[in-house]
C-alpha cells in the first residue's frame, strides 16, 4: 500500500481549496444577488484558493454555468 507523500498531500490541499472557491462561485450565482459571472469573480478574489481556481473561473463553459445559475435564481430562465 502506497503511503502519502508531501506532494500528494499538497495536491489534495490545492484541489480542496480550488473546489471550495468554485462551490462558493456557484452559491453566489444561486443567491440571486448577481446578474452574471462578472460580479461574482471579484467577490472571490480574497478567498484562499482563488489563485488555484483562476483558470477554471476564466473558462468559458464555467462562466456560462454561472450565468445560467444567475438567470435561474433571478427567475429569468436560461
Amino acid at each position: 500500500m502506497a503511503g502519502r507523500t508531501p506532494s500528494n498531500d499538497r495536491s489534495a490541499q490545492i484541489y480542496a481549496r480550488r473546489r471550495k472557491v468554485m462551490e462558493q462561485a456557484r452559491n453566489l450565482a444561486r443567491s440571486g444577488a448577481h446578474a452574471d459571472h462578472t460580479t461574482i469573480v471579484p467577490c472571490l478574489e480574497a478567498l484562499e484558493g482563488f489563485a488555484e481556481a483562476r483558470d477554471k473561473l476564466e473558462d468559458r463553459s464555467f462562466k456560462a454555468q454561472l450565468d445560467r445559475l444567475c438567470a435561474l435564481a433571478q427567475g429569468r430562465g436560461i
